[in-house]
């Protein structure tokens, strides 16, 4: 039973680490057709589409932990021999690294004849150092779930008998990010946000509205490419503007409780405040994306008349989906 078990792990883990093939145009056949050596080019452009036999994309299945360049030529001279193919032309790769995938990744097209001279050689090659994926630049624009819960600040205790047990928040909001470079880009956003407080044996009850104004930069410190999306882990950090104001139904307690002695200030409680937070993000060819996030938030609206804001202290969860220009 152990020595079946050794043997099913061991093929488990072999396959697992192995990167993924994907034919396209083609199928291999169970012997060699060919015993040679391909030409193997990088690169090349121009070719006779007549003599392409089909294409192979290796790429990271997101369990692959090793495959080197050397690993993928040995893959690709295989399938050249069991096609018949007598060149290969490699393009689109990605060689690995810390930050990305541990493993080398491209598209090989196979033909059927050389596709150069071998004195033409020299002049053709030409190594890429990318995939044909998503790539994390530019504008993009999204839409935004958000929750979270109240952990601190004025907004956990607001004076309610009996007093609540938690205070949520609930709401939606619109993102918008331009990435600078593939590491580095800069956030901007507006969310609302309801607050209710909760209580066993009561009715939710309502207390703030709130729009709350996001700016900041964000950091893709690990990124991970293949050829069918990309994958990257941000670190996000910046300031916040919280315009609040009270519900309708908080105006009413409060005016009732006093008798109508003291009538709660109006339009919006303003401040500056602060967020970080971390998030994955998943973005396809597509160019769609969908992200899931943490926030850790700080917020300090205060009423200009007043002496003490209503400030408070959040844990917000996200599902975000949107679209990349």
């Amino acid at each position: 039973m152990n020595k079946y078990f050794i043997v099913l792990l061991t093929g488990l883990l072999t396959v697992s680490c192995a990167p993924s093939l994907k034919r396209i145009g083609y199928q291999i056949d169970s012997e060699p057709l060919l015993q040679t050596n391909p030409q193997i080019i990088y690169d090349a452009s121009g070719l006779d589409s007549t003599k392409k036999i089909g294409t192979l994309i290796i790429y990271d299945n997101g369990l692959c932990l090793k495959n080197t360049r050397e690993d993928a030529l040995e893959t690709i001279i295989r399938e050249c021999e069991s096609i018949g193919a007598r060149a290969a032309n490699l393009y689109n790769m990605k060689e690995p690294s810390f930050f990305a995938s541990s493993c080398f990744q491209t598209y090989a097209d196979f033909y059927s004849d050389s596709i150069y001279d071998d004195n033409e050689l020299p002049r053709k090659y030409l190594p890429t150092n990318y995939i044909d994926s998503t790539f994390n630049r530019g504008p993009s624009f999204s839409f935004c779930m958000l929750s979270g819960i109240v952990t601190g600040g004025n907004q956990k205790k607001p004076g309610l008998d009996p007093e609540p047990e938690s205070v949520f928040k609930i709401g939606m909001g619109l993102r918008g990010t331009y990435m600078h470079t593939e590491a580095l880009g800069f956030d901007v956003g507006c969310d609302i946000l309801y607050t209710t407080a909760h209580m066993r044996g009561y009715e939710p009850f309502a207390l703030y509205n709130e729009r709350i104004i996001r700016s900041g930069i964000r950091y893709a410190w690990y990124r991970k490419y293949s050829p069918f999306m990309m994958t990257h882990l941000d670190i996000q950090s910046g300031i916040n503007y919280d315009l609040l104001k009270l519900s309708d139904d908080l105006v009413s307690l409060i005016e009732t409780a006093s008798g109508g002695l003291f009538q709660p200030y109006p339009g919006y409680a303003k401040g500056w405040g602060w967020y970080a937070g971390l998030n994955m993000q998943m973005h396809m060819k597509s160019n769609f994306f969908g992200n899931l996030g943490i926030e850790y938030e700080t917020l300090n609206p205060k009423f200009e008349p007043a002496t003490t804001s209503i400030d408070a202290n959040l844990l917000l969860f996200q599902i975000t989906f949107g679209y990349r220009f």
